[in-house]
């Protein structure tokens, strides 16, 4: 984990922030796991894109909680993939409630996508969504539960309100791979431009990205500074040089 500056911000939720993740996944596995998500996955990582994704991360036995607050909190984008039976889910829930804190307080960049439903149905908590929060209201039923279930109908208004890939759409039309591709080159397109490496130095460039990947520097106010150390004859005696 490395700890930097983020000197494009005055705010002190800005001011250091710790990225461990590119890409956190928000998603019902029920419904995309064995499908849309795992192929998602799968391409996020082939594009170098160092993703989140809780069911490979976290070990039997954590608390499972608070180790997903923290990666949500260490990802630059949250991507969550909203299906029929995602508002079913006090967990999927609970997620969507803290990426959206996370948006409106350290500006997380938050990419949304429909996967089997419609986006007004999360915005409004309509559909499948509503039969989820009748259940959710009978369940949660004391002060404290309330107050709950109400976080997660703002979550819901907030993040269907946010323009993302509506899969069946008319731009996608049910094509899953359009629709990742397009999400990809979303995110792509918001990140920071790659080092820039003098010409002629071989192999520098490789070397960089391998360092940042293992420092886990994404931010791009964050800059390498690499020194070169040799030796060379002067007079007869041997000198060091950096």
């Amino acid at each position: 984990m490395v700890e930097f500056q983020n000197m494009a911000s005055d705010t002190p939720s800005q001011s250091t922030r710790k990225f461990t993740y590119h890409v956190f996944l928000s998603f019902r596995g029920e419904d995309t796991h064995k499908n849309f998500v795992d192929h998602l996955y799968d391409r996020l990582n082939l594009k170098g894109l160092h993703t989140f994704k809780d069911d490979e991360r976290l070990e039997k036995g954590h608390q499972i909680a608070p180790a997903l607050l923290q990666s949500i909190q260490e990802s630059r984008f949250a991507v969550v993939v909203f299906s029929k039976n995602y508002a079913s889910s006090p967990w999927c829930l609970d997620e969507l409630t803290k990426i959206m804190e996370c948006k409106d307080n350290l500006n997380q960049v938050v990419v949304p996508i429909f996967y089997d439903i419609d986006p007004s149905h999360v915005r409004k908590q309509t559909a499948s969504f509503e039969g989820a929060f009748d259940e959710h209201e009978e369940n949660f039923k004391d002060d404290e539960g309330k107050a709950k279930v109400e976080r997660w109908r703002k979550a819901l208004t907030k993040a269907g309100s946010i323009v993302g890939h509506d899969l069946h759409g008319h731009e996608y039309n049910g094509f899953e791979t359009e629709c990742i591709k397009a999400v990809i080159a979303d995110i792509s397109k918001q990140l920071p431009p790659p080092p820039i490496v003098q010409k002629g130095l071989v192999g520098l460039e490789l070397r960089l990205e391998e360092i940042r990947m293992k420092l886990k520097v994404w931010d791009e106010d964050v800059k390498l500074v690499l020194g070169g150390y040799g030796r060379y004859w002067e007079n007869n005696h041997c000198k060091s040089c950096f």
